[in-house]
């Protein structure tokens, strides 16, 4: 969430970013062997979660803007 409110970015880029990370962390997981399972479904969380926060940034975002224009007008 704080990617697409500081910067700038759509709720896509923010939702890839988070599966990008949650893909490091999965393949250090399988290559270090420490203890943890890898799995698919880490990634697909990581991609839903990313997209719902980069949603809610956007979605801040825009209420913030359009407060901003409010109250300059007054």
């Amino acid at each position: 969430m704080a990617l697409s409110l500081y910067r700038r970015a759509s709720a896509l880029q923010t939702a890839l970013v988070s599966t990008g990370i949650a893909l490091v962390i999965e393949g250090l997981q399988y290559v270090l062997v420490l203890g943890r399972i890898s799995s698919i479904d880490d990634l697909l969380w990581a991609f839903t979660g990313g997209l719902l926060g980069g949603a809610g940034g956007v979605l801040c975002r825009k209420r913030v803007k359009t407060k901003r224009r409010s109250t300059t007008r007054l």
